[in-house]
């Protein structure tokens, strides 16, 4: 008899112990900024310039997958080249996560239009693989931006699919980075991090309320310097990064590892967070008190511009607005000593820095970095320079310095956890052998 309670008791724990393993998390996530040193295939591109062809190339050329995770959704043409994969080959996986909520009622009117577009044309074309979902409510926002394709590739960048931020017309639309690369632990790392937050997300259920009107419609300016797609292979190291994990640490260690030069460009920065400095912008204050030269580029129409503009004058930091060529500066990227480069959706506050769901990568590749260097200086010397030195150094740097945790993403606690896992059940199939003899008797 105390056998059988013994049994009983164990096979109750072992699915116990088993529910906990594989039951999705309803908290925010725990993943390390991770490095990860290989050949890499890395391309580069830029907004208004080629971030539509690169992102269009990428859609058309998947197979049997494509997962996207993305703060919002207005763009008619990347909806459409979604539909186009539906028609094409009916069977394939199309996963899409989008913010569930968002700071303006327009971006979440027209990104529940665009997962009811997305809805019936799936139904439309027998699309039986197309999953929806709105984030969870986890992370303040999901303001990442980042795309996976055929678990080969991943796309990561400042744009949202707006018109504006993957513009058609490359002579209109915001300043914007991305990069797309191909490595099987960079892919994977955002492919754990894409499955974590899909399995806390909200399915999206079809409701004829949240139908929008797309306008094909497309809009010039008088942009024209147009940086094209460039692509760059061989050995280097990428260090993948979310917010709220690692984001903090990782981009503090970054500027700390300066020795020569900072150039940011962002959307906006905010100087306090939450009652105290903003961590990133000590770190540019302590980056001039050790001698390095720092140059920021913010857009000027945020509330509170001027005053984050001034501040960081009165500190040392050479300061400009972005040009008003662009739609608007979206951007969120950092280069370090022309030789490291973060892209990312991290705005430069409190919130998405430790709330939000974001995503980003910083590079250490003197040609990836080259790259975003000359678009920089090209975007500094045609800003409006409110303090600083219209020359710019683009000289190649020495390749930077380690930055942030060489951790395993989460792997390495996962693996560890199914393998204690194990150890009940290996005890449940031990006392069930040993019990069948005696059930025989």
């Amino acid at each position: 008899m105390r056998r059988k309670y013994l049994f009983l008791t164990t096979l109750t724990l072992t699915l116990l112990f088993i529910g906990a393993i594989f039951v999705q998390p309803t908290t925010a996530s725990n993943f390390s900024a991770t490095k990860h040193s290989d050949n890499m295939e890395v391309t580069c591109y830029t907004s208004p310039d080629s971030s539509y062809d690169v992102t269009i190339d990428a859609l058309e050329n998947a197979d049997e997958e494509i997962d996207i995770c993305i703060y919002a959704i207005s763009n008619t043409f990347l909806l459409n080249a979604l539909v186009d994969k539906m028609k094409e080959n009916p069977d394939i996986t199309i996963n899409v996560i989008v913010s569930y909520r968002h700071a303006s009622g327009f971006e979440t009117s027209y990104t529940r239009g665009a997962l009811y577009y997305l809805s019936q044309a799936a139904d439309n074309n027998g699309a039986t693989n197309v999953n929806l979902f709105e984030s969870s409510n986890t992370y303040d926002f999901t303001h990442a931006k980042y795309i996976i394709i055929d678990q080969e590739v991943v796309l990561v960048q400042s744009a949202n699919w707006a018109k504006t931020g993957i513009p058609k017309d490359p002579s209109y639309g915001n300043r914007e980075w991305g990069v797309m690369i191909k490595n099987n632990d960079v892919v994977n790392y955002f492919l754990q991090v894409f499955n974590n937050d899909m399995g806390i997300a909200t399915p999206y259920f079809e409701d004829a309320d949240h139908e929008k009107s797309f306008s094909e419609n497309v809009s010039s300016s008088s942009y024209s310097k147009s940086f094209s797609s460039k692509k760059f292979t061989g050995s280097m190291t990428v260090q993948t990064i979310v917010s709220p994990d690692n984001d903090v640490s990782a981009i503090k260690t970054l500027l700390q590892s300066a020795t020569n030069t900072i150039y940011v460009q962002q959307a906006y920065i905010k100087t306090e967070w939450k009652g105290s400095s903003d961590e990133f912008l000590d770190e540019l204050e302590d980056a001039v008190d050790r001698g390095v030269t720092v140059k920021v580029i913010i857009d000027k129409q945020p509330s509170g511009a001027a005053d984050s503009a001034d501040h960081m004058k009165s500190k040392g930091i050479e300061i400009a607005y972005s040009s008003s060529v662009f739609e608007y500066c979206h951007n969120k990227g950092v280069i370090v000593d022309n030789s490291i480069v973060l892209i990312s959706s991290i705005n430069w506050s409190y919130e998405a820095a430790n709330e939000n769901r974001e995503a980003g990568v910083i590079i250490f590749d003197t040609n990836v970095a080259g790259f975003f260097v000359d678009v920089f200086a090209y975007d500094w010397q045609n800003a409006d320079i409110i303090s600083g030195e219209s020359s710019i150094d683009t000289s190649p740097g020495e390749g930077g310095g380690d930055t942030g945790d060489d951790g395993d993403g989460g792997i390495g606690f996962c693996l560890g956890t199914l393998l204690l896992g194990l150890i009940p059940i290996v005890a449940l199939i031990t006392m069930v052998i040993r019990e069948l003899p005696r059930a025989k008797a």
